[in-house]
């Protein structure tokens, strides 16, 4: 989604317009949008301008409008679950489907991109280096194994 959609797709269009369904977005010019899927913020840009015209899109999809994006700001990165999200706007609890402004300060949120932008670029092996799992002690230890029961006992 991230790689062959919004950098793919998305870029390649003379407009960058992602279409949706349902209510409009009430937004200004350079506003910063946060794209997300399957439970995360994956992607984010700058609002251009909000095409409220419907329409059907190149796979025949009807929608209602479209966000028109500032090409060269949109990116990806690591995703962004909503804990994440919610140590700077605590009434960010979970993701939903529907379009929300959201209340934290442009600074961390920049910073939080910028880091998960970073991580995004690492190569594998480079990430599993990086993750910290603290002092915490792991033991390995097998699985006790389980004995069929028959029906005499």
């Amino acid at each position: 989604m991230q790689q062959g959609y919004f950098l793919k797709d998305l870029k390649k269009r003379n407009v960058c317009k992602y279409t949706y369904g349902g209510r409009h977005l009430e937004s200004e010019h350079g506003a910063l949008l946060l794209f997300q899927y399957n439970n995360r913020i994956i992607a984010s840009a700058q609002l251009d301008y909000v095409d409220k015209e419907s329409g059907i899109g190149e796979g025949g999809e009807k929608y209602d409008g479209a966000l028109c994006l500032e090409r060269s700001t949109i990116s990806v990165f690591e995703p962004i679950a909503a804990w994440e999200l919610g140590i700077f706007d605590p009434d960010i609890k979970r993701f939903s489907q529907s379009k929300k402004k959201v209340n934290i300060d442009l600074q961390e949120l920049v910073e939080l991109l910028k880091r998960k932008t970073d991580i995004y670029a690492m190569p594998y092996q480079e990430k599993v280096s990086a993750i910290d799992i603290g002092d915490e002690k792991i033991e390995d230890l097998p699985k006790t194994k389980l004995r069929p029961i028959s029906a005499e006992q």
